[in-house]
């Protein structure tokens, strides 16, 4: 698994640099691009915090959580794909009608 994603880093990191080479300066007006850029730095501080907490124990708990803002890569798909945009879309807004919905049935059978 690691392995893999020392690939997909590597992969991430190529098309970024790539992107940067190619756009120069307008490469930090497309918000993609950054969120991008924060992928990438994310993988990298994984990779360094896996590294030093193998020699230094577990003090670098909080790389635990920036692992799964990673899972933001699948963001990238909502841009290229308008349906999944809309589906995911209402996905989300039928969890929070789910949540309320919830949270009324609690405050009745309470009352």
């Amino acid at each position: 698994l690691e392995i893999i994603d020392w690939i997909f880093l590597g992969i991430y990191t190529i098309e970024l640099l790539c992107r940067f080479y190619v756009e120069e300066r307008a490469f930090f007006q497309y918000k993609w691009n950054m969120l991008m850029v924060f992928i990438v730095a994310v993988g990298i501080m994984n990779i360094i915090a896996t590294r030093l907490e193998r020699g230094l124990g577990s003090i670098f708990q909080f790389v635990r959580f920036l692992r799964i803002l990673r899972l933001s890569r699948a963001l990238r798909l909502l841009s290229g794909f308008p349906q999944l945009s809309t589906m995911v879309s209402g996905f989300i807004n039928a969890t929070a009608a789910m949540l309320w919905g919830i949270i009324m049935i609690l405050v009745l059978c309470i009352l």
